[in-house]
């Protein structure tokens, strides 16, 4: 079944990927904020993303508060439906990008939430801002529900993540080889 997502065509069966071990265990964290401490939640979030930087400058730049900062922001979130304004409160946080705030969000809710990075921004011409974020959630649930897919829109984006740094890559080389 061939597919299309914005500028990318595919197959079908280049969207099955198997989530690794680790992306199980922090969404697992984000199931059970209620129970453990958003600051491990949100380190973990950080490790996944290879953001330890982004950790970093989170927890020197909130000195006194990160940990009632976070639980608000998840608080809150979870009584939003509104993808730009959820995102929108993650980077008013101090330290944290629309990047890492969407790796956030996706662990939170890996039906509701998928990240947006530089690389699928660049990758599909989406502006890196939270009306960009909008859209996006926007395109992947549209391209979910046109093409009858089950999984969720963490996972699909997932798929879409890696054809998109694949597709990102070989223009590259191109670029690169057209240059010699």
């Amino acid at each position: 079944m061939a597919l299309r997502f914005r500028n990318l065509r595919f197959s079908g069966i280049s969207l099955l990927l198997r989530e690794d071990k680790t992306t199980k265990e922090v969404e697992s964290l984000g199931h059970s904020l209620k129970i453990e401490s958003p600051l491990n939640f949100s380190e973990a979030v950080c490790n996944w993303g290879k953001g330890q930087r982004v950790w970093g400058n989170l927890v020197r730049r909130n000195p006194m508060n990160l940990d009632k900062i976070l639980t608000d922001w998840f608080c809150d979130v979870s009584e939003i439906d509104d993808d730009e304004e959820a995102i929108s409160l993650g980077i008013k946080i101090r330290g944290l990008g629309l990047s890492f705030a969407s790796k956030h969000l996706r662990m939170l809710d890996p039906q509701k939430y998928a990240v947006l990075d530089q690389v699928l921004s660049d990758g599909l011409g989406l502006a890196l801002n939270p009306k960009g974020y909008k859209l996006f959630m926007r395109l992947l649930r549209e391209f979910q529900a046109k093409n009858k897919l089950c999984d969720t829109v963490a996972s699909l984006e997932s798929g879409v993540f890696m054809l998109v740094r694949q597709h990102v890559r070989i223009q590259n080389e191109t670029t690169v080889d057209l240059k010699l």
